[in-house]
């Protein structure tokens, strides 16, 4: 071999190198775009049935942040408690509990939103409202 063309496979093996595991990972979403994408793919998407759907797609994108998978259950959550489905809702604002707390303790929480005192104590009180209501369904029924 001569030594324009090694050279020259040298090149192309390390353009591989970077260019390949590049094209095998999602691209990544900055934090104000996730923001409104969020709004307009399911925040801002009626009737109820049509929300859950989207945010259920929306859930399911890994190009998203974790920490903007609480709110996205928040407002699967809701829909669900507009449906008067409170063991989904339930289910949902348990999850969204779960993951608010998940992203305050990550180490990297650059791009995590911040999850106060405040916030986690009203989505303690709206699940247990949501319990509230579903034990009150069931005693109807």
């Amino acid at each position: 071999m001569n030594g324009p063309s090694r050279g020259l496979r040298l090149v192309i093996y390390l353009g591989l190198a970077i260019v390949l595991p590049a094209a095998q990972t999602p691209p990544t979403v900055h934090a104000r775009d996730v923001r409104r994408v969020v709004d307009k793919e399911c925040r801002d998407v009626l009737p109820a049935q049509a929300k859950i759907r989207a945010c259920l797609n929306l859930l399911s994108d890994r190009r998203l942040s974790t920490a903007y998978l609480a709110p996205i259950n928040s407002e699967i959550s809701s829909a669900f408690q507009s449906l008067r489905d409170y063991d989904n809702a339930i289910k949902y604002k348990k999850i969204e509990i779960e993951r608010a707390q998940a992203a305050v303790k990550q180490p990297s929480a650059a791009d995590a939103l911040p999850a106060s005192f405040g916030a986690m104590s009203l989505r303690y009180m709206e699940l247990g409202t949501l319990q509230a209501l579903n034990r009150l369904t069931n005693f109807n029924s």
